[in-house]
């Protein structure tokens, strides 16, 4: 069987227009699966240059958030008849181990899922998170669902808009024209009560760590539930390829 023909859109802002060594090592391994289309609100001409070659640079203005970059990456794609797969990511996430987090993504155990997600989500309402989510599969990439869900976006750059309406509002749009959705993470079962209504990257972030090499930066840097990061600190202690990478994505505010 051939692989699936992918295509990965990657939407990044950084205030000081760099290129996080994690995202670049990142980009550089997407690009041996697909085709890349880097979509930048802020990019500096040698961050611009530390892409690998082949990858497509788009930059725009910063409006409308990550989900405006989708959407101009998406077109940019042209016809999504090209791919069996179209995956969109953001750059507020460190990746510790590229190989790790696409090989066990795209192994995950939802062959039906037409939308998948890294994680699901269960602030505001239940939906995926929305810095990885691929869209599987002819049944949805050429449905008229997806051509219009990107045709009527719209810049907004309002927080607490852009939430309900895009991040908690693609996966109702989806789900509601039909589509199956489901998350590549499963929480552990012993802990599952504590999701309550919080994000499962920062009450579960050891075990999505562990099974993605992954870890939020909103965890990093500010870690709204007061999770207990001892463990981390050890992890990376016994890892410098990690901490250089941690650290590295921690110097820009």
């Amino acid at each position: 069987m051939s692989e699936p023909r992918r295509a990965f859109v990657v939407a990044h802002y950084d205030p000081a227009g760099r290129v996080a060594w994690n995202l670049r090592d990142l980009v550089a391994h997407l690009a041996t699966l697909g085709r890349v289309i880097f979509v930048s609100t802020n990019l500096g001409e040698n961050a611009a240059r530390s892409l690998p070659a082949g990858v497509q640079v788009i930059t725009r203005p910063n409006e409308g958030y990550d989900f405006y970059s989708y959407k101009r990456g998406i077109e940019a794609l042209g016809d999504p008849g090209a791919f069996d797969e179209v995956v969109i990511l953001n750059s507020s996430f460190v990746c510790l181990d590229p190989a790790r987090l696409t090989g066990r993504f795209f192994s995950s155990a939802s062959p039906d899922a037409d939308l998948l997600g890294l994680t699901s989500n269960y602030e505001y309402a239940a939906h995926l998170q929305s810095y990885w989510i691929s869209f599987r599969g002819r049944r949805v990439l050429d449905s008229p669902a997806f051509a219009q869900w990107w045709r009527d976006m719209e810049p907004v750059s309002d927080r607490d808009l852009v939430i309900p309406r895009y991040e908690v509002g693609m996966s109702h749009a989806f789900h509601n024209a039909g589509f199956k959705l489901a998350s590549a993470f499963s929480p552990p079962a012993e802990r599952r009560g504590a999701i309550a209504h919080r994000n499962p990257t920062h009450v579960f972030w050891d075990a999505l760590m562990e099974e993605f090499a992954v870890l939020k930066l909103e965890l990093l840097r500010t870690n709204p539930f007061r999770m207990d990061l001892g463990k981390l600190q050890a992890v990376l202690q016994a890892r410098p390829q990690w901490r250089a990478l941690v650290d590295d994505a921690l110097a820009t505010p």
